[in-house]
């Protein structure tokens, strides 16, 4: 619906709002939206949180009032309101220095997803503890590894494919088919909602080993759901079980 989001690597986060005059970019961490606790904690404080940055902000496909943020503190906040207000989560707190936005993996993105279906449901990547998840809008949150997938690594170009259908995941509806990568490890794949996964990449062949940024093809093309990615140097092409290099030998200079 036009609703767009950017991020910076050492401030602030921002929304474009056609509704003001003139339309502008809005500012989402400001000591009117963010909770009243943590601008007044000394620790954390609202310069603190400025110069924070946004290691990553989210918009629900299905609710584009609700925005989902982790700032450079490593907290997970809410917004119900298109970031006018927020609220943080029980987002279990990653260290601050994992989750450095103007860090060496600030270029790595989608290290947060929103099902398309439900935006009750997010998964998150951080920096070093894995993928959390959460099936109440961040009510309690919990580790992917529960379902054995790796406790740690950096996870980013997580994604979900709306057009997969849906089932459910502890008795919430949630889309199928979901893709996590990991660092070093290479990309998991779910195709029942989360309910069990499989490695589909681990370096071998022609399959990724470290993704930097990945999204699908929801078109309604030759290779529609297909899943790209890159690793910085290559991107890759998975499709009806097959992975494929494409563009391989990119300059490494490039970025996702």
């Amino acid at each position: 619906d036009g609703t767009k989001v950017v991020k910076t690597d050492a401030g602030n986060a921002y929304i474009w709002d056609a509704t003001l005059s003139p339309a502008r970019w809005r500012p989402l961490i400001t000591s009117q939206t963010m909770p009243s606790g943590d601008v007044s904690t000394p620790t954390y404080n609202i310069t603190n949180w400025l110069f924070g940055g946004v290691w990553e902000v989210r918009i629900a496909p299905s609710n584009t009032n609700r925005l989902y943020m982790i700032n450079g503190r490593g907290f997970m906040f809410r917004s119900d309101d298109a970031g006018k207000t927020w609220i943080r989560t029980n987002f279990t707190q990653v260290t601050a220095s994992s989750f450095n936005p103007n860090g060496s993996n600030k270029f790595t993105n989608q290290k947060i997803v929103i099902d398309p279906n439900n935006a009750d449901v997010v998964y998150a990547g951080t920096a070093v503890a894995g993928v959390q998840y959460t099936l109440d809008a961040g009510v309690t949150w919990a580790n992917v590894s529960a379902f054995s997938l790796p406790t740690a690594g950096l996870a980013a170009g997580l994604v979900i494919d709306r057009n997969s259908g849906t089932t459910t995941l502890s008795g919430v509806t949630v889309t199928k088919t979901i893709f996590l990568p990991y660092r070093g490890i290479g990309v998991y794949q779910s195709l029942d909602g989360g309910n069990s996964w499989t490695l589909i990449a681990d370096g071998t062949g022609s399959s990724p080993l470290n993704v930097w940024s990945g999204q699908l093809d929801q078109t309604t093309g030759t290779y529609s759901g297909s899943y790209f990615c890159t690793d910085q140097v290559n991107v890759f092409r998975y499709y009806s079980g097959s992975w494929v290099k494409l563009f391989p030998g990119a300059p490494a200079s490039s970025t996702p």
